[in-house]
């Protein structure tokens, strides 16, 4: 074989030039370009290249939108003929072929391995497939590279010529124009495709069509859904000049033709405007439409479609909407409940009143961020997720349900709380929304918790009660039956539910006045054992019957339910009947105690009346003697010692028996407590014991109280610490603490050891020293106790053994403007008045004598009487003044003979005095009763008795001396002074404060001459009250008093 010559050479390139054009040629020329098949065309060249050029493969590579790479339309393989597609080549990993590319007309690598535009292949691409040459060629569309047109040699490199450059190139053109003659023939077909569509969709859409032509200012197509609502039909609404469809302004104000041309203007540049609009119909009625425009594509025109929308029916369920949510509003404002609105789609509220911000804790704003599930615990507290319950409750609503359920929330603090959800589905047509009301049941759910705890004890206390308990419904059945009824009625409390109850339990002699009480309370609320405890025998299971104490009750709030308390009686029944007989026997007792009390009273008062009495009358005799005095003071503080051990007896039966009683008055306390002083000064001395009062701030004079309990009460305190003194002394102090008189009993006697100061106040109780004899009831303390406590005061006691002790109270004793009582300790001297007569009634001799020598030295007429009957016929006969009635007499008594005088008229003005020596309060109500108009307890205080008989009779009281320094002037002249020898010596005495022999030498100056009695009785009032400054200014005027001695 020969090597060709430069000659065949050429020849050879000349051939191979006049193949391609004349391929070229038949390419212009054949159908290819006519076929609709642009895959066809672009294979056919893929084939005629590669035989041309010689080469293996042929391929067509265009960009993808975003130019970061570009992939295979067609890969042709000659060796094979084999077409295929579809492979990608990424720019970023060949950057230098890329930018070669984009900036080459055409890329020309003889050495494909070498050449730097195309080595990135080397590896992944040409060593794989064998290429090594390659002449990539531009595609050009619509002035810009759309893709490349390869052509790749396998085996040994053949370098490129400008012939295959050129032809590459003429290669990419004819491809260029193909793709151009696809799309424009794609686009007029999609013109066509259009075109009938929108004629399509002009005549068949619901809506009203309109075609306007923005170039000839004319509508150029509309639908018979546009000449309805324009009311036109399709001819005339094509002739009409647009503007007539529209009045001349819209209702924002703006001028029609101007919106309008704005509008299109806005369709034509590209937009897609939606508006609302008026327009007018053939009737010139407005119409209000909502129109969405569009441009439409055309080759030649500027055409926009108009879709017009009647929107009358919108508008007004749009108003209907905006009135329902300006309800919705309101509803939302003032509504008690919290109210959101859920958007089922979001999860999230889109409205809420105050009320539930209020609830959640949150703004309102911030509420409507979120949704129900992160205002719940994770777990409801049946276990269910708070999220998967939720939504079925919104679903349950979404399907018509309105489902009202409880759901714990939690508040911004991240404490549950509980609540009662409603929800319903609203109307909306653009959202699916849920009303939520919610109501905070806090309260609720603790009332329930309270009301079950409640009934958890009703029934503890029904099934541990003693008591039977049962209750029956407006029939008579029983609906409660508790354990003590099966007990007692011997019946299951399963046996006897709903079974009448009067079959069961009532005997069957009552049961027909059952069924008529229970119809009455059903009639008119009134039933015969309501409100009552009754007494009835009932009936146990095995027919015996038994006594029961029942009480019957209506259950309020509900039906006219009935419940009974059933007890069985039959033990107490027995009790009862031994009570009873006990209660007999102490009531035996009891009224032989009184009979005892009442004798025993009667029995030593009446010759203590006789040895007080004559002790009094005998006092006031001035013969007597110093020894003679003191023996008179013994006897008369014997007397009044035994009186006090008899009161205190009968105190305490008083007491016991809830009869003593505090009478207030007003009374002069400083005078008390001097008079106090004294007496228990004289007993103090007699032991050798110093006695002393004093105040810690000033008391009033006169007060309103009970000065005879008050008296009675610091008389056994200090008689009480003079027992128990031995040496040392007696303190009474008295003062004012905040507002409260108090007083203070303090001694240096043996004391009480403390776990003997609870003892002290017992009855008949005395803390002893063994080594001293004491004597006294035993009853002091315990009366003083209680005469405190009656009078609003507590006595207390502090003591220190063998230093001394303290008691102590305080009282409410206010002060009185008056004037201070009589002293009732003066003495009567004589009356002053016209003479009066008293019949003495008695049938002791004893009685009667003193009476009469008390009452006949002061003036009165006295006559007597030894019994009942005696004295009717004595005052019928002398029609007395007063009668003197012993109460206790042989034949007739002091009552019967008082009832008698009071029924006898001539007798009517005659007053009576009743003197017993029972102090019981009953015996006074009886003599006051029986027609008495004094009650005179013996023995008595002759001054008090003197001074209540002149009282009723209307007498004035002659004493012998006053309570103040100067006797009254109408008695100044019974009062004789003694020589002024005698009244210097008492003065000087006086002054020296020498009480003891000053009260002496007064009583020997009585008893030398009776004249000077009242001036006696004067000077010892003062003195023993230790009213010295006052006894002073008085002696030292009667001395000054000039005067002629015998």
């Amino acid at each position: 074989m020969t090597t060709p010559g430069p000659l065949s050479a050429l020849r050879s390139k000349r051939e191979r030039l006049l193949e391609r054009q004349a391929a070229l040629a038949a390419l212009t020329r054949i159908d290819v370009y006519q076929n609709d098949n642009l895959e066809q065309t672009i294979q056919y060249i893929m084939e005629t290249a590669a035989e041309l050029m010689c080469v293996e493969r042929v391929s067509l590579w265009r960009y993808t939108k975003a130019r970061s790479a570009i992939h295979c339309l067609d890969l042709y393989e000659a060796s094979v003929d084999r077409h295929s597609a579809g492979a990608q080549l990424q720019a970023e990993l060949f950057p230098a072929y890329f930018q070669a590319l984009a900036t080459s007309d055409a890329i020309v690598a003889d050495d494909a391995h070498a050449d730097p535009r195309t080595r990135e292949f080397s590896t992944s691409y040409l060593t794989p497939l064998g290429v090594t040459a390659m002449l990539d060629t531009p595609v050009y569309l619509n002035g810009r590279i759309d893709g490349v047109l390869c052509h790749e040699q396998v085996g040994p490199p053949t370098p490129w010529t400008p012939e295959d450059r050129l032809f590459g190139i003429a290669l990419a053109n004819l491809i260029a124009l193909a793709v151009e003659r696809d799309d424009r023939r794609r686009a007029e077909e999609a013109l066509r495709e259009s075109e009938q569509r929108l004629a399509t969709l002009v005549a068949y859409a619901p809506d009203a069509i309109l075609v306007f032509d923005a170039d000839s200012d004319r509508y150029v197509q509309a639908n018979e859904q546009a000449a309805r609502l324009f009311g036109r039909n399709c001819e005339a609404l094509l002739s009409v000049d647009p503007v007539e469809l529209s009045p001349e302004r819209q209702p924002d104000g703006r001028i029609s033709s101007e919106a309008r041309s704005e509008m299109i203007d806005r369709a034509l540049d590209g937009g897609t405007p939606v508006f609302e609009w008026m327009h007018l119909n053939a009737s010139g009625a407005l119409v209000p439409c909502e129109i969405r425009l569009v441009r439409l594509p055309h080759a030649t025109r500027r055409l926009v479609r108009g879709s017009v929308i009647d929107i009358s029916e919108r508008m007004r369920t749009e108003q209907a909407l905006r009135a329902s949510e300006q309800r919705l509003s309101t509803m939302l404002a003032y509504s008690p409940d919290a109210i959101t609105l859920l958007d089922v789609d979001t999860l999230r509220f889109v409205e809420a009143n105050e009320q539930a911000a209020r609830l959640y804790g949150r703004d309102r704003d911030a509420l409507l961020s979120i949704g129900p599930v992160e205002l719940s615990p994770e777990r409801q507290p049946d276990g269910r997720l708070s999220a998967e319950a939720a939504l079925e409750k919104v679903e349950e609503a979404l399907d018509g349900g309105a489902p009202v359920f409880e759901w714990w929330h939690v508040d911004l603090a991240g404490a549950l709380f509980p609540c009662e959800v409603r929800l319903v589905r609203l109307p909306d047509a653009a959202r699916r929304l849920v009303r939520g009301s919610v109501i905070d049941i806090s309260e609720r759910k603790r009332a329930e918790a309270a009301r079950r705890e409640s009934e958890a004890r009703l029934r503890g206390i029904l099934d541990a009660s003693m008591d039977c308990i049962i209750s029956i419904d407006p029939d008579g059945r029983v609906i409660e039956f508790n354990p003590a009824s099966e007990r007692t009625f011997g019946y299951r409390r399963d046996d006897v539910i709903g079974r009448e109850l009067a079959a069961l339990i009532i005997p069957p002699t009552l049961r027909d006045a059952h069924r008529r009480g229970l119809a009455r309370y059903l009639a008119t609320g009134v039933g015969p054992l309501l409100g009552r405890r009754i007494e009835v025998p009932a009936l146990r299971s095995d027919g015996t019957e038994f006594p029961v104490e029942i009480s019957v009750t209506p259950v309020a709030g509900g039906p006219q339910l009935v419940t009974a308390t059933v007890r069985d009686i039959t033990e107490r029944k027995r009790a009862q009947s031994e009570l009873n007989c006990a209660k007999e026997a102490a009531e035996a007792a009891n009224r032989a105690k009184s009979e005892f009390l009442a004798n025993m009273s009667h029995e030593l008062r009446t010759p203590l009346n006789s040895v007080l009495g004559y002790a009094q009358l005998l006092r006031r005799e001035a013969e007597l003697n110093e020894r003679q005095c003191k023996a008179l003071t013994v006897v008369q503080q014997s007397g009044e010692h035994l009186l006090g051990l008899i009161d205190e007896i009968l105190d305490m039966a008083k007491i016991e028996a809830g009869t003593l009683d505090v009478v207030a008055d007003n009374f002069d306390l400083h005078r008390l407590l001097a008079s106090i002083a004294g007496m228990v000064k004289s007993r103090a001395q007699a032991k050798g014991l110093s006695f002393t009062t004093a105040q810690w701030s000033d008391i009033p004079r006169v007060i309103r109280g009970d000065e005879r309990r008050l008296r009675q009460v610091l008389t056994n305190l200090l008689d009480n610490a003079i027992k128990y003194t031995q040496q040392g002394g007696v303190v009474l102090k008295t003062g004012l603490n905040e507002g409260r008189l108090c007083f203070l009993v303090e001694d240096t006697g043996i004391g009480i050891r403390p776990e003997h100061l609870s003892e002290i106040f017992d009855v008949f109780h005395q803390v002893r020293d063994p080594a001293t004899v004491i004597d006294g009831t035993g009853l002091g303390l315990a009366i003083s106790k209680r005469l405190v406590n009656l009078m609003g005061g507590v006595l207390q006691v502090a003591s220190t053994p063998r230093e001394g002790s303290r008691f102590w109270f305080e009282l409410d004793l206010p002060p009185v403007e008056a004037e201070a009582p009589v002293d009732a300790t003066r003495i009567a001297t004589g009356i002053a008045g016209e003479r009066r007569r008293v019949l003495v009634v008695d049938d002791e001799a004893e009685g009667r004598s003193l009476l009469r020598d008390l009452l006949a030295p002061l003036g009165f007429d006295v006559h007597e009487a030894p019994d009942g009957e005696a004295a009717i016929d004595a005052a019928m006969r002398l029609v007395p003044d007063a009668i003197l009635m012993d109460m206790r007499m042989p034949r007739l008594d002091g009552l019967a003979a008082t009832r008698r005088i009071r029924a006898l008229p001539a007798l009517s003005g005659t007053v009576i005095f009743a003197i017993s020596a029972s102090a019981f309060e009953h015996n006074r109500a009886r003599c006051i009763e029986s027609g008495a108009d004094e009650f005179v307890p013996k023995p008595f205080r002759q001054e008090k008795l003197i001074e209540l008989l002149c009282g009723r009779l209307g007498l004035t009281v002659l004493y012998a001396a006053s309570d103040g320094a100067n006797p009254p002037p109408e008695r100044a002249a019974l009062i004789a002074a003694p020589p002024s020898a005698d009244l210097r010596r008492l003065l000087d005495l006086a002054s020296r404060g020498d009480v003891r022999q000053l009260l002496h030498e007064t009583n020997a100056l009585a008893e030398r001459d009776r004249a000077h009695a009242p001036f006696a009785a004067h000077l010892r009032e003062l003195g023993e009250a230790y009213r010295m400054k006052e006894l002073r200014r008085w002696l030292k005027r009667l001395a000054d008093e000039p005067r002629t001695e015998p």
